[in-house]
């Protein structure tokens, strides 16, 4: 053999060798490429399942909320819808001492149990306090009140957990509790 063809010969083997390291790296590559691919995919999918079994949790917390809210709701309405009933009645009926303790406990359980709703109960204040005769029976109306009245102020000064301080409010005027 001559010098070309044995040149020729170990330039093919280092053809072959380099044809063969290039095949295995380039399936190499492709291999991690596509374990890759796979892996990030997985994750992803992953991801979204955890997400969607987390927005699952939250739609039954909120739909558990909102049921509780209306069944608050319902009980209120009930709840006030009685209470007033009681005191009409009591106001209509016998004025003796106990129909007028009852209205007093009436008008304060009213007064307590809403007082984040936003009704005016002034006008029940002074209806009974015409009604009533009894001196110790004004002042216990006027205690009532007073409660009534120094809860609303503390919960006009109390904002996001935090006191607030004093707020000036005078007659008419107007504040918002949310």
């Amino acid at each position: 053999m001559n010098e070309n063809e044995q040149n020729l010969n170990r330039l093919e083997r280092r053809l072959k060798k380099w044809d063969l390291i290039v095949k295995t790296f380039g399936t190499l590559i492709i291999a991690v490429i596509g374990g890759s691919i796979t892996l990030i995919g997985y994750k992803m999918e992953s991801s979204r399942t955890a997400s969607a079994e987390h927005d699952k949790a939250i739609m039954a917390i909120r739909d558990s909320w909102v049921k509780q809210k209306e069944l608050d709701l319902n009980v209120g309405i009930k709840m006030f819808e009685t209470l007033i009933t009681e005191f009409l009645q009591k106001s209509t009926a016998r004025r003796s001492s106990e129909a007028k303790t009852q209205q007093l406990l009436l008008l304060r359980l009213i007064s307590l149990n809403f007082q984040d709703t936003p009704i005016n109960l002034r006008p029940l204040y002074e209806q009974l306090d015409r009604q009533l005769i009894n001196k110790e029976e004004k002042v216990k109306l006027r205690e009532i009140a007073m409660e009534v009245a120094q809860r609303q102020a503390f919960r006009m000064t109390f904002q996001n957990g935090w006191q607030s301080g004093k707020k000036t409010v005078k007659k008419d005027d107007s504040i918002d509790l949310a």
